[in-house]
Formats: C-alpha cells, structure tokens, sequence
C-alpha cells in the first residue's frame, strides 16, 4: 500500500482533530487515570528525593514499588465517572441498563462502520459528519457509555443475502463504489438552507 504523504493544511486538521478528541475525552473525565498515575509517580519520587538527601537506609529505594500499588488503589477508589445524562438514544438505554443495575453493558452493530460518504442513498457527503470516520472504537464506546463495542465485519457483509441474484454498494463502508463518486458534493447545490429562502423572499418585498 502506498504510504500517503499529508500536505500542511491536512496536517494541521489532522493535529487539530486530535487536539479536540484529547479535550472531549478529559470533558468527560477520561484523563482522570491519568492525573492519578502522574500524581502517585511524582508523589513517590519526592519522597524517594528526600529520602536521600537524608541519608535514609537504602532499603527505603523499593518504596519505587509504591507507584503500581498506590496507583491501582486510587484508580479503585476514584472510578472513571460515566456521563450520566442521555444525549442519544444508545445514550438512554445504556442509561437504563446501567440504573436497572447492569455491571457491564457490551454493544454490537449488525452494520460494519460507516466510514465513507454516501452518495447514492443516505446522502452523507463527506466524511467529517461520520463518528466511525473520525473516532477510534473504543472512543465510541467511551462516548456512549458501554464497556465494549463491536461492528459487523465487512466481509461478512454479503451474507446477510445468501440468495440474493444482485449486487450491493458497501461504498459508505469500504470507500469502493461501483461508479466514480460526484467531483462537486455540497449537499446545498440543488437546495437552499431555509435562511437563504427568508432572505431571498425579503429581497424581492
């Protein structure tokens, strides 16, 4: 497979992208192990630092081992927090699980992931407006609230119609499609959002 080379501005949206995941995931307390681990390592470094400057029995260096075990601890004590408010309506039932008193929720899509625009049925014209297209899995799974999540495999696509005498577009799926997709795909060439309607109809008054 040839390596794609990114040009300036793809960087910098590449960079930017990862900026606002890393922003979402704190948002929502994901960055919360890691303050944990950062603050249990330099804990045990400044007492291992004034330890030495004391002069303290050299035995006192396993105290290293403190880290594994105060930071597994804190992470018990101080669970991840998961959102609490339903934003979609995964987001309710996950909710609903969850209050009903379910330990895990795992979640499995009959559908591979939707990775690519649609440009023949569902009208999805680019690939900015696809969660699956921009966020790992398990960022998902993060985002609504399950302890795991799985989509159909894409090979395994075909056969939910064994017997069927025709073909199918899993263009959204894979990025191949059976025609070349359209060059121009603003999704407002052939129609006007309603505020350029008002205006338009205010220009003519």
């Amino acid at each position: 497979m040839e390596e794609k080379r990114l040009d300036a501005a793809e960087s910098l949206e590449l960079i930017g992208r990862m900026i606002r995941n890393t922003r979402q995931r704190l948002e929502r307390h994901s960055g919360r192990p890691f303050l944990i681990w950062g603050y249990t390592t330099v804990g045990v470094s400044l007492l291992n630092y004034a330890l030495n400057l004391t002069g303290a029995d050299p035995n006192w260096s396993l105290s290293w081992f403190l880290i594994p075990v105060l930071g597994y601890t804190l992470m018990r004590l101080f669970p991840e927090k998961r959102p609490t408010d339903p934003r979609t309506e995964i987001d309710r039932i996950v909710h609903m699980l969850r209050e009903a008193g379910a330990k895990e929720v795992h979640f499995r899509s009959s559908a591979p992931k939707f990775l690519y625009p649609c440009y023949f049925g569902t009208d999805i014209d680019s690939r900015e407006n696809l969660i699956a297209a921009n966020y790992s899995t398990q960022e998902i799974a993060d985002m609504i609230g399950v302890d795991s999540l799985g989509f159909l495999n894409v090979e395994h696509l075909p056969k939910l119609a064994d017997h069927s005498t025709c073909g199918f577009c899993n263009g959204c799926f894979t990025g191949n499609y059976p025609v070349d997709p359209p060059r121009d795909t603003a999704k407002l060439k052939f129609e006007r959002s309603l505020t350029e309607r008002q205006k338009t109809e205010e220009g003519n008054l």
